[in-house]
């Protein structure tokens, strides 16, 4: 947005943004672009593939990560993800507490002299793997603003970025329209946190599976109704 980035809310109040469609005049058009620069060919095996949800209904387009390809989307509006790498490996523990690095170091000194990268947590190396093993990417975003004049004012001391107040204010009024909550009143009392998964629960939307069998993530059930908790363990570890 034009008054809002990921330096002022939360990506995910940002997603809420997009979707309710409330803040549609400051939005920005983005393009983002995910690339593959690696040396290997075999896909098939080491899978990772890129997904992305352009149509209507829930089953995405696949994309393959070809070395010296592109995908190319607007990483706000359309639902992406990248698949496993490798899945049918286990890496190492990387504790979130903890430094964690992709550390190139050298040619190795034997007859086969590959590249050599390790992992490194909080200093020390915890798994070494040949570069032929990594795949490579380079994510660019890049914003696609109406004129020049749009994307100078971006940039300008003139451009005075919302509040959470502000921009709060906007979706109060919206739930008392939708009938989702009785009155601002009310809706300013809630805890932050209710507040929040009130405007996921409102705005953001995603289709159920077109192929899945129980198109909803069962293993939370319990969650819901505690009492459901015995017969959830015997299908989800």
């Amino acid at each position: 947005f034009t008054r809002a980035n990921r330096f002022t809310f939360p990506q995910w109040y940002l997603a809420v943004m997009v979707s309710s469609g409330l803040f549609r005049e400051d939005f920005i058009d983005q393009v983002q672009v995910v690339a593959y620069y690696h040396k290997w060919k075999d896909i098939e095996n080491r899978k990772g593939y890129f997904y992305f949800w352009n149509k209507q209904g829930g089953v995405p387009e696949v994309s393959l990560p070809v070395s010296g390809n592109a995908n190319a989307v607007d990483g706000s509006k359309v639902v992406h993800a990248a698949a496993v790498y490798y899945p049918d490996r286990t890496p190492p523990p990387m504790p979130r507490t903890k430094a964690n690095e992709l550390r190139y170091d050298g040619v190795a000194l034997d007859e086969k002299g590959k590249h050599v990268w390790n992992v490194v947590s909080d200093g020390q190396p915890i798994a070494t793997y040949d570069e032929d093993e990594i795949r490579f990417s380079v994510v660019y975003r890049g914003r696609c603003f109406a004129s020049e004049e749009d994307k100078e004012y971006y940039h300008s001391k003139d451009n005075v970025h919302w509040t959470l107040e502000e921009t709060n204010a906007v979706f109060y009024e919206d739930l008392v329209k939708r009938g989702v909550v009785a009155s601002v009143a009310v809706v300013r009392k809630m805890p932050a946190h209710d507040f929040g998964l009130l405007l996921l629960d409102t705005y953001v939307k995603y289709p159920f599976s077109s192929t899945a069998s129980v198109p909803i993530n069962y293993c939370a059930i319990d969650r819901k109704l505690p009492w459901a908790a015995p017969i959830v363990e015997q299908f989800c570890k």
